[in-house]
């Protein structure tokens, strides 16, 4: 998802993009470097208002007017007199009009009801009032989208591992002295550190696109409810202009020097997306993400009804109830919009496309997203388990691949639709699905299966709950995991079932989509042992079962595994130790593909036992290590021993 991709305009019938307003010019500047007095009364005006939106938030029209005093006060102009001309106007609409507060108790569906909504969830989200004024006023001071520096926070917030140092996570060796440890550690300081820097990324980035606010594609409406919606725009253009949006803003906090990029941006941006929506980004709260507004059968073009119309026949062909279609529709229109997109590193894609656009993208040097189809489903030989080509390209096939990997989650029909959709994809953006539940629900209303009817099968086979394939100790498989117990046992020894020949490198996969003989595959053996895996029986940990495209080497589980279960820096009987690339300790060295083993015993000096695949190259091992040189430990099912 939020991929760059071409697109084909016949696709689409939507709306046109709004024109949006140019971005405003470049604030002027003394030759000190330092504001103009003019720019100062303008971003100290902007300060005064949103105080007096905190104001009218939660104090009505007064609370706006006193909000108002506080900001002027608080501002270099308002201690010079020149900010009463700006203050005048806002106190004389609060007290004389309520406009500032009408428009946050309506939210109404314009630019500044968008600002209230923002305002609103944010006044709501922080616990700390005093750090989310830090990072207003220094986005103010910056010139730059305050959601976009508290995404950067939520980021740093939300991660796990190395956290770079203070609040924003900043990255002091990449700081290469532009900002001290202390100064790292003090919220305000490091606030305007990253709004500055922010800000100076935006020439070449930001400052360079024809609409670059973050709603950029979106357009307000009102639900049924009068609640203000956002709702990305149908078409070809629409979706471009986010797509850009999305390049530039992640290219300018690359710029910035912060833990984990250029992984902390792309999470960073996705915050920021929810702040602006008015949704506080928490990935384990669904119900917090912001409802996005629905499309009629009406808005489709004839292509995209037929396979919308195919996804609800085979959800009916399979006797699911309908919500299985509203789940597997909000997929497809997050995931493709409902193209049918081909990619030119899976071979046949295209002939099978039907006139659909192009798409796929480069992960990075010799690395490729192999994603097709409505589902963007990955398809390489036997790398993944999303099947052939011609089953991915296929609406109706893909859709049954969709169901039949939703079926293995049990309690799924329980799940609010972006977790039961996100336990199957597996996506970066755990959280988006939500943003076509409004549109998926609207579809199943007016399309009715054509043949057969919706019915009450929700697994592929009986089973008990918890029992059920890829559910660990009776938990559904979703994006915010309780994990952590183990119902099987643990290992002893060497019992890997690939270990010959011992020491012999092999690109042969095992069942579980690595490479045999590797420290992932070990630990990945161990835990379908632990989750109480039986000869004959299907394996609970793989990829597929757990909604992932694959786990990858050992660095990349932090961001597979880890999305899926609790990581933390406590060890446990039977955890993944996960140790990140590069370590160099008394007791572990690793590379740039980082190391994984399991815990046998966490004893009471400090160290642990583990037992591992490839410390000794190719081959089995155990080492008494401290607990404190393991970067991080994750808990898919630990052993009570």
């Amino acid at each position: 998802m939020f991929q760059v991709m071409s697109t084909d305009p016949s696709e689409s019938t939507g709306p046109a993009v709004p024109e949006a307003a140019e971005p405003a010019a470049a604030s002027p500047e003394n030759s000190d470097g330092k504001p103009t007095t003019a720019d100062q009364a303008k971003a100290d005006g902007a300060a005064v208002a949103i105080s007096a939106l905190k104001g009218a938030v939660t104090g009505g029209a007064t609370g706006a007017a006193v909000g108002a005093l506080k900001g002027a006060v608080k501002t270099k102009t308002g201690r010079n007199v020149a900010i009463a001309v700006i203050v005048t106007p806002i106190l004389a609409v609060s007290l004389l009009t309520g406009l500032i507060f009408n428009a946050a108790q309506a939210i109404s569906a314009t630019p500044g009801g968008r600002a209230a909504i923002a305002q609103t969830a944010a006044l709501s989200a922080f616990e700390n009032k005093d750090d989310l004024n830090s990072i207003q006023d220094a986005s103010t001071q910056g010139g730059v989208p305050w959601q976009v520096v508290a995404g950067i926070y939520q980021a740093a917030k939300s991660k796990t591992g190395a956290k770079g140092s203070g609040p924003f996570g900043i990255d002091m060796a990449a700081a290469s002295g532009e900002i001290s440890e202390d100064d790292a550690n003090d919220f305000d300081k490091a606030a305007l550190f990253v709004a500055r820097k922010l800000k100076a990324a935006s020439a070449t980035t930001i400052d360079s696109l024809s609409n670059p606010t973050l709603d950029a594609g979106y357009m307000d409406t009102r639900g049924d409810k009068g609640e203000s919606v956002l709702k990305p725009i149908d078409t070809d253009e629409a979706k471009a202009a986010r797509d850009l949006v999305k390049e530039a803003y992640v290219k300018a906090i690359i710029a910035i020097p912060l833990e984990g990029n250029p992984g902390t941006a792309e999470a960073a941006f996705a915050s920021s997306l929810l702040w602006m929506a008015g949704a506080a980004p928490d990935k384990c709260s669904p119900s917090n993400v912001v409802t996005v507004g629905d499309v009629s059968n009406a808005d489709l073009n004839a292509k995209k009804k037929i396979y919308a119309q195919a996804i609800i026949d085979q959800v009916a062909s399979k006797g699911m109830p309908e919500n299985a279609a509203v789940i597997a529709l909000a997929t497809a229109l997050q995931e493709s919009g409902l193209r049918m997109y081909w990619n030119s590193h899976v071979p046949g894609s295209k002939e099978l496309a039907d006139g659909g656009p192009e798409g796929g993208f480069d992960l990075g040097p010799g690395k490729f997203s192999y994603s097709v189809g409505l589902f963007q489903q990955q398809v390489n030989g036997t790398m993944f388990s999303w099947g052939t080509v011609q089953d991915a390209m296929n609406p109706s096939k893909s859709a049954d691949m969709f169901l039949d990997r939703l079926m293995t989650i049990n309690g799924w029909q329980n799940l609010p639709v972006t977790v039961a959709a996100q336990s199957v994809q597996g996506s970066a953006f755990p959280s988006a699905y939500a943003d076509d539940e409004v549109a998926a629900r609207t579809l199943v209303g007016e399309l009715k299966p054509k043949s057969g009817s919706y019915g009450t099968t929700t697994n592929t086979a009986p089973s008990t709950p918890g029992s059920g394939p890829g559910a660990p100790a009776g938990a559904a498989v979703t994006s915010c995991q309780s994990g952590g117990v183990g119902t099987g046992t643990v290992g002893a020894g060497d019992d890997y079932p690939y270990k010959n020949p011992v020491g012999v490198f092999t690109t042969e996969a095992d069942p579980w989509s690595e490479f045999k003989r590797q420290c992932v595959s070990f630990v990945a053996w161990r835990m379908n042992l632990q989750m109480g895996w039986k000869e004959g029986q299907e394996y609970p940990f793989t990829p597929a079962k757990l909604g992932l495209g694959l786990f990858g080497s050992a660095i990349d589980w932090k961001d597979t595994v880890a999305s899926k279960f609790p990581m933390d820096s406590t060890p446990k009987v039977g955890a993944v130790a996960w140790f990140d690339a590069n370590i160099h300790t008394g007791s572990t060295w690793t590379g740039d593909a980082g190391h994984v083993a399991v815990v046998s015993a966490v004893n009471g000096d400090g160290t642990i036992d583990v037992e591992e695949y490839n410390f000794n190259p190719l081959a089995y091992g155990t080492r008494k290590i401290p607990a404190s040189d393991v970067s991080g430990f994750i808990h898919v099912a630990d052993i009570s021993k």
